[in-house]
């Protein structure tokens, strides 16, 4: 039962692999810690590891205790094994019908010192045992628990790398995928068996309700009930929101360059910001609310831009400031459309302060309709980043619109 107080001295890859594999028990070196880049993750694995160190200190101290009281049983084992050979030697003395009658008595006195002797070893024998069977499972509780922390620890380890990687353009979309991916199902399976824990648990509360006998006792159960009942309903929501993100991750595979990024930044500094500011325990939920809220609000901005080939006249609200805007006594002004263009064109135009419509042609391609005075200028940086690119766009005029 004894347990190592000093981790595996090895370097270990920390991966997603590794966190949500359920049979996984491996100890994180205290200077892997240092790893942890991100400073308020790095704070909690701290606390996670000091807390960790203390139980393998008490774990250890039972370790010797255990140890002493198996020494203490071997012992008295041979204090019972002495005492039933005196006590077979006395029995074969006394069977010896020449023997005095004062040597009879002594022997027959020495004989039941014996039995009492081994009946006091045995007793104690006994509540050593238990004492053994009690530091077992105080030792398999601290165990469960240095498990628990552990596991948190890698999966700081996990996120901290994820949030690394999210600062590199190397594989960033793949890891953001891959990351968000595995924590879903290992977030919906977790749930789905606390749905099902939950369940029993009510199953066994109706079961007691329907027995009890007191006004008193069925009261209580029945809040029991209820507040087991908002703990499921509160899970199955999660659940919901859980299975509806399949076709957002699926979405995601297919989402334009330009888009995917902004996701991803949206999720990267969201998650930072809250794990900053606040005390999570459960951070793959962090990551996979902030990334629900990125997804949601990349779709309003996707659906902000698309416009119809006729644009809506402004209403009277907007006209003024509408006006303002335009050059020259002529409120109308031509439309120039750039066809073609990729997200990155797309942002280019955005940073360059240009006013544009889009339009999504395809899944990747997008129109912008740019007023004539902006033309020039909108086509000097698409045919620059085109030619960076090696890609190429078309420029076609559209008829005058009212703006």
């Amino acid at each position: 039962m004894a347990e190592s107080t000093q981790p595996e001295n090895k370097t270990k890859k920390v991966n997603l692999s590794d966190i949500l594999d359920s049979k996984r028990n491996t100890q994180m070196l205290p200077d892997e810690l240092n790893d942890i880049q991100f400073r308020p993750l790095a704070m909690k694995a701290e606390k996670h590891q000091a807390k960790i160190d203390k139980l393998n200190i008490r774990a250890a101290k039972l370790t010797d205790k255990i140890n002493k009281s198996k020494q203490k049983i071997a012992k008295w084992n041979a204090k019972i094994a002495d005492a039933q050979n005196t006590k077979a030697y006395c029995k074969q003395l006394l069977e010896t019908q020449s023997l005095p009658n004062p040597l009879q008595i002594f022997f027959q006195s020495m004989l039941d010192r014996q039995d009492k002797k081994i009946e006091s070893c045995k007793e104690k024998i006994g509540q050593k045992q238990e004492k053994i069977k009690k530091f077992e499972s105080k030792q398999t509780q601290y165990r469960t628990k240095i498990t628990k922390r552990q596991a948190k620890i890698d999966k700081i380890a996990v996120i901290d790398r994820f949030i690394t990687n999210m600062a590199s353009e190397q594989g960033r979309r793949e890891n953001f995928l891959q990351m968000l991916t595995g924590l879903r199902n290992s977030s919906l399976d977790k749930k789905n068996k606390k749905v099902l824990s939950l369940e029993n648990k009510i199953a066994q509360k109706e079961l007691a309700l329907s027995k009890a006998s007191t006004e008193i006792e069925k009261v209580r159960l029945k809040q029991q009930i209820d507040k087991l009942n908002e703990q499921k309903d509160k899970l199955q929501k999660k659940i919901t929101q859980l299975e509806t993100m399949a076709e957002k991750l699926e979405a995601f595979t297919a989402m334009p360059e330009y888009d995917a990024n902004k996701v991803i930044n949206a999720t990267t500094e969201s998650a930072k910001s809250t794990f900053e500011h606040n005390n999570y325990d459960n951070m793959e939920d962090v990551i996979i609310d902030e990334a629900e809220k990125a997804f949601n609000n990349q779709n309003k901005t996707q659906v902000s831009k698309s416009e119809p080939d006729e644009p809506d006249e402004p209403d009277e609200n907007k006209k003024s400031t509408h006006d303002t805007q335009k050059t020259g006594a002529n409120k109308q002004s031509e439309l120039v459309k750039y066809t073609g263009l990729s997200g990155m064109h797309v942002q280019a135009l955005e940073e360059s302060k240009i006013p544009f419509w889009v339009k999504k042609e395809t899944e990747d391609t997008f129109s912008a309709f740019v007023q004539r005075p902006n033309a020039e200028k909108a086509k000097s940086i698409l045919s620059s980043l085109s030619q960076a690119q090696n890609k190429t766009f078309s420029q076609l005029r559209q008829p005058h619109r009212k703006m």
